[in-house]
Formats: C-alpha cells, sequence, structure tokens
C-alpha cells in the first residue's frame, strides 16, 4: 500500500505554487521591458525555432518513434514511456490552452494591448 504525503507537505507545494504565480505577476512588467530592450534577430530567430519544434506535434512525434522502436524491440516498458509521454504532452497542452484562455495575457510581440486584459 502507497503512503500518502502529510497534508502540510500538500499545503507547503500550494503555498509554493501561489508565491510563483504572485511573484511571475510581480515581474512581468520589468521582464517584458528588458526582453523588448533586448531583443535582437538572432534571439528572436532561436526563440521563434524554440516555439516552433517544441510544440506538441514533434512531442507526439517523438513518443510514437519511441512507441514503435519499443514494439519492435519488445519493450512494454518503453512503450508505456512514449504513451505516457504522449499523454502528458495533451494534458500539458489542455492546461497551457486553459491557461491562455483564463488569463488574457497578450503575447510579448503584441504591440498594442500589452498587458493582462483579464479573462475573455
Amino acid at each position: 500500500m502507497q503512503k500518502i504525503a502529510p497534508v502540510w507537505k500538500w499545503l507547503l507545494l500550494v503555498l509554493l505554487a501561489l508565491g510563483a504565480i504572485v511573484l511571475a505577476f510581480h515581474f512581468d512588467d520589468a521582464v517584458r521591458r528588458w526582453v523588448v530592450e533586448h531583443s535582437n534577430p538572432t534571439a528572436r530567430r532561436v526563440m521563434r525555432n524554440v516555439s516552433r519544434y517544441g510544440d506538441w506535434p514533434e512531442h507526439v512525434l517523438a513518443g510514437l518513434l519511441l512507441i514503435g522502436i519499443a514494439a519492435l524491440r519488445g519493450s512494454k516498458q518503453w512503450m508505456r514511456v512514449g504513451l505516457t509521454m504522449i499523454l502528458a504532452c495533451a494534458l500539458a497542452g489542455i492546461v497551457a490552452r486553459g491557461i491562455k484562455i483564463s488569463t488574457g495575457r497578450a503575447r510579448p510581440s503584441v504591440k498594442h494591448e500589452l498587458g493582462w486584459n483579464g479573462p475573455r
């Protein structure tokens, strides 16, 4: 039987998460200003590629590739790892989309309406 973590550990985790959220909102404008002031073509190109190749299709493709290799080798453990990777990617995408919709934060590239716009 698995041992359940004490309530104080869960409470500490929730408090740390809330603290991180508060700090993120507190430093939002300063970080945005720093990014705008230090922007250059190379950094924009690198971040565009990070956004492009770090998105869900590449992760799902890597998971499917892992599942295929594991199936050929007969490894059920690695097939589960690949399936878990795809499931985690899907859940992260759903949560990220929900956060984007609920916070209404404009993208850094948006020139008008900078700042928090609230839920839409």
